[in-house]
C-alpha cells in the first residue's frame, strides 16, 4: 500500500522541464504581443510614403541608419526640415518612433527614457540610438522607419 501511494504522488508531480517550457512559451507570447502592439497591429493604419512625402509630413529627413558599436547599436540620424512638424511628432507621447528590420520583421524601439531636444533647430542633424535587438540590422539591410502614422520603407543601413 505504501508503494501504491508513492506511485500516485509521482504521477501528479510536474517536471521542472515542463514548467520551464510553459514559462518560455508564455514569455514568447507576451513578447510577441508587446512588439505587435507597436508594429503589427498598426500596419494597416500606416501610410507608406516616398522620401519626399515622408519629409513633407514629418518635417525630418532620414540622413543615415548606421550600424555602430560593434553592431550592437543603430544610429538614426535625422535632419530637421520643419521645426514645427518635428516638434509636434517627437514630443507627442502618443506617437511612436521605431524601426523595422525588413528581412526579419524585428521591431527596434528607442530607449524608454529617450528625451528629444526641447526645441528643434532647422537644418540641424539629431541622432537617436536604438539597441540592435538580435542583430536584426546589418550594414546593407533594408529598414523601415516609422514615425507616428508615417512609414518610410527600404532605407539601406550603412
Amino acid at each position: 500500500m505504501i508503494q501504491s501511494k508513492s506511485q500516485n504522488e509521482n504521477r501528479w508531480r510536474i517536471s521542472p522541464l515542463l514548467v520551464a517550457g510553459i514559462f518560455l512559451v508564455l514569455a514568447a507570447a507576451i513578447a510577441w504581443a508587446f512588439i505587435s502592439s507597436y508594429s503589427g497591429g498598426r500596419e494597416s493604419e500606416l501610410q507608406v510614403m516616398t522620401q519626399a512625402a515622408f519629409e513633407e509630413e514629418t518635417g525630418v529627413h532620414v540622413n543615415l541608419i548606421g550600424v555602430v558599436g560593434g553592431g550592437g547599436l543603430i544610429n538614426v540620424r535625422i535632419k530637421v526640415l520643419d521645426t514645427e512638424k518635428a516638434t509636434r511628432l517627437f514630443h507627442d507621447p502618443d506617437i511612436t518612433f521605431f524601426l523595422i528590420a525588413e528581412d526579419s520583421d524585428i521591431t527596434l524601439l528607442p530607449p524608454d527614457d529617450m528625451e528629444y531636444a526641447a526645441d528643434f533647430e532647422a537644418d540641424r542633424a539629431y541622432n537617436v540610438l536604438f539597441a540592435n535587438t538580435e542583430n536584426a540590422i546589418k550594414s546593407g539591410s533594408l529598414v523601415t522607419v516609422v514615425i507616428g502614422d508615417f512609414q518610410l520603407e527600404h532605407v539601406i543601413a550603412q
